[in-house]
């Protein structure tokens, strides 16, 4: 399990935005309060209905008769279990048998070239092959699922043994709820790390520990934090359509996001901090129009902040809370990104640079929580930062980073800041004024901390004591 650095960053709880900071730096973050929850539900799946009058299967799964018919039109072998007495095709010689032949222990491997006497019968598909068959089509050729892994595999033949099971002859409907529970199978195998989970097959998935399902009996949450996963989040993930919730945070996961997560139309929180996940954030995150929080703290991920992250009349405008804290993250802040519902925005200790655009300012109108700290950034700090959130911002932690010019701190709006971390950066000067932020004088701010060649307040006034030289 990785520890992460250490944090200051507010408690949140999976309902609000987990924190992922670990508690032995000193915890002056207020706690953030739930955001709505009666959004936008987001937009109906792309993904191909699954119905039984619409077979995904591409032909008959056993090898068709290479025999002529006697009768005009061929006769099409059923794909559903039949009579265990097979079928005899008549030959093509004169005399027509008016009752099938016993069938030969074993069916040739290869048809004749030339017609004998006695045609070979053909052997139709049981109940099990059936099902397994359209299974299978419909995840590789529909859902565009490639069943590869030993688990993926497992979990069809599980699958299939429960449809052979059922009383019904093998033969099962290729039904949503099938191709939910074979996600979950897998998803069970995939991050498990031993087999002890298995005897949880003989028991509906709506019933497993973390995972709830609403009234038309689809998983819409899974919460598995801290249960010593590992392994990684496979593809079929995407499968899931109703799923709300996935919090698979704090365990040993590894590898990267599946693109499929990203097809996952109805998410709303995602919660996969303090793993090991790696790669990137993908592009497709613009399709999470429901998406209110969005946790991957203290993982390996790397690259930029996905340009599509934006609200401007489309894309995920409702997004509430952005946490990447403590990752190997690169590139800049997305200028124009408009995120007018964000309330809470962490980028902290990754290698983040360039400038902090001024948009970052006047767009994010409801902005409470921004974390810039230990980074790469640099050049002059706008002066309107301290006025995001319109002048309701709380913590603004710009620290350890190669920032010049003037640090900005006073200014008209502010009222309810409480954090203002400065330090470790290149400012040559700041605002006097900012001097008066302090709660002994006419502010709310009891953390202000700066580079002491930087801080003009005096060495006895409490915003300067404890500068940093």
């Amino acid at each position: 399990m990785p520890t992460g650095k250490p944090s200051n960053r507010p408690t949140m709880t999976p309902t609000d935005a987990p924190s992922n900071r670990p508690t032995s730096r000193p915890s002056t973050r207020p706690t953030i309060s739930d955001v709505p929850t009666n959004m936008p539900t987001g937009k109906p799946s792309n993904r191909p209905t699954m119905t039984p009058t619409q077979e995904p299967s591409k032909g008959p799964t056993s090898r068709p008769s290479a025999r002529p018919s006697v009768s005009d039109a061929p006769t099409n072998l059923p794909t559903v279990q039949a009579s265990s007495r097979p079928t005899m095709t008549p030959s093509g010689g004169p005399t027509v048998s008016q009752s099938p032949t016993k069938s030969p222990t074993k069916s040739p491997t290869r048809f004749p070239t030339a017609a004998p006497t006695t045609p070979p019968p053909t052997r139709l598909p049981t109940g099990r092959e059936t099902f397994e068959t359209k299974l299978r089509s419909y995840l590789e050729n529909d859902a565009g699922i490639r069943i590869e892994s030993n688990n993926a595999n497992q979990a069809v033949t599980q699958i299939s043994e429960e449809a052979k099971a059922d009383g019904n002859g093998g033969e099962l409907e290729l039904t949503p709820k099938v191709v939910q529970r074979y996600t979950m199978i897998n998803m069970e195998l995939a991050l498990s790390s031993s087999g002890e989970n298995l005897g949880r097959f003989n028991q509906d998935e709506c019933s497993w520990t973390g995972i709830t399902c609403n009234g038309n009996r689809e998983v819409t949450h899974i919460r598995l934090l801290g249960k010593g996963l590992q392994g990684s989040i496979p593809s079929e993930v995407g499968l899931l359509q109703a799923l709300t919730h996935l919090d698979l945070a704090s365990n040993n996961l590894q590898g990267t996001l599946p693109e499929e997560l990203y097809d996952v139309l109805s998410l709303r929180k995602v919660f996969l901090y303090q793993n090991r996940l790696s790669g990137t954030i993908s592009d497709k995150i613009v399709n999470l129009w429901s998406l209110k929080d969005f946790n991957l703290s203290s993982n390996q991920l790397s690259g930029p902040i996905p340009s599509t992250l934006r609200s401007n009349g489309r894309g995920i405008y409702n997004i509430r809370k952005f946490n990447v804290y403590d990752n190997q993250m690169t590139g800049t802040i997305p200028d124009g990104a408009n995120l007018r519902q964000l309330k809470y925005f962490d980028l902290g200790r990754n290698r983040f640079s360039g400038t902090i655009p001024a948009s970052l300012a006047e767009e994010y109108a409801r902005l409470r929580y921004l974390y810039l700290d230990h980074n790469q950034f640099g050049g002059t700090l706008p002066g309107n930062i301290i006025n995001a959130g319109d002048g309701r911002l709380q913590v603004l932690t710009v620290n350890d980073n190669q920032f010049t010019g003037t640090l900005p701190g006073w200014h008209t709006y502010i009222t309810e800041m409480v954090q203002f971390t400065a330090q470790n950066n290149q400012f040559t000067t700041m605002i006097h004024r900012t001097c008066k932020l302090n709660v002994l004088e006419t502010g709310e701010m009891p953390e202000f901390k700066s580079d002491c060649d930087v801080c003009v307040c005096g060495a006895n006034d409490q915003m300067c004591r404890h500068c940093y030289n």
